[in-house]
């Protein structure tokens, strides 16, 4: 039979448990970057407070939990909190303030700043870019349908073939999907020989959702149809066996590429 603790020591963890409690009610604590432990109210800041942390504090780590909480908000996805983004987008010394801003503006999704996303496929941090392609995906779209698409498939290109980072050539593969020019699918081609496999298998998979075919990861295979370009209407979606769940063979060999590779302006 085990011997209960003595009367002191129980007294003394309700008292600590006690203690815990009353912390976890009033708040939670972080780690900052110096290290130290910080509490934090589990209550949202008031809208003014959200909107003077995201872009009045001189600390980073406030700038970008502001504005993770501002884009948290219907309003927070209007003007003028969007122009806001996108000057920290630009200027900000904080990569991570970038990386939020980014998302902010790909969530918002104003065809606006596309500009502003494409160039921050420059910024020298590679998790900047890679959000900001992220961040493209989104708005890419909407621009197309204003009209609105500018000068995307060069920058989107370049660093598909040629970023230093394969997060990012990877991003930018898969963005490609959304353009249809015979430039796109020259540049997707090519990422078909990229070293790494994430790049390969967006390339892959923007293919052959232009193109409505799939003829594999070999870059020869594609090559047929990247100098014939794409037909004016949307393909459709490509046909693979019902037991084919992760896409192991295609529709058409690559042997018959050419042959069944789509004339321009053809219809399905």
């Amino acid at each position: 039979m085990k011997t209960p603790p003595p009367a002191g020591t129980l007294v003394r963890l309700a008292v600590v448990g006690c203690a815990l409690l009353a912390a976890a009610a009033a708040g939670t604590g972080c780690r900052g970057r110096d290290g130290k432990w910080s509490w934090k109210p589990l209550s949202a800041p008031s809208p003014k407070a959200q909107v003077d942390m995201a872009f009045l504090s001189k600390d980073a780590d406030t700038r970008r939990e502001g504005v993770v909480l501002l884009s948290g908000h219907d309003w927070g996805l209007k003007e003028p909190y969007l122009e806001g983004y996108a000057k920290l987008l630009k200027l900000d010394e904080d990569a991570l303030v970038r990386c939020v801003a980014a998302r902010a503006l790909g969530k918002a999704g104003d065809p606006k700043y596309l500009p502003n996303l494409l160039a921050a496929l420059d910024d020298p941090a590679p998790t900047v870019r890679a959000d900001a392609a992220e961040a493209i995906d989104r708005v890419l779209p909407r621009a197309q349908a204003a009209g609105q698409t500018g000068p995307a498939a060069s920058p989107l290109a370049a660093h598909a073939l040629g970023d230093t980072s394969v997060d990012v050539r990877a991003q930018c593969a898969r963005v490609l999907r959304h353009l249809r020019g015979v430039e796109t699918l020259r540049t997707l081609v090519r990422c078909l020989s990229d070293r790494e496999f994430a790049v390969r298998y967006q390339a892959h998979a923007a293919l052959v959702h232009l193109a409505g075919r799939d003829y594999g990861y070999e870059p020869d295979a594609w090559e047929p149809l990247a100098e014939r370009g794409l037909p004016s209407t949307a393909p459709a979606e490509p046909v693979k066996p019902w037991w084919d769940w992760m896409g192991v063979t295609t529709k058409d060999k690559p042997a018959n590429a050419a042959s069944s590779a789509p004339a321009d302006g053809a219809g399905r």
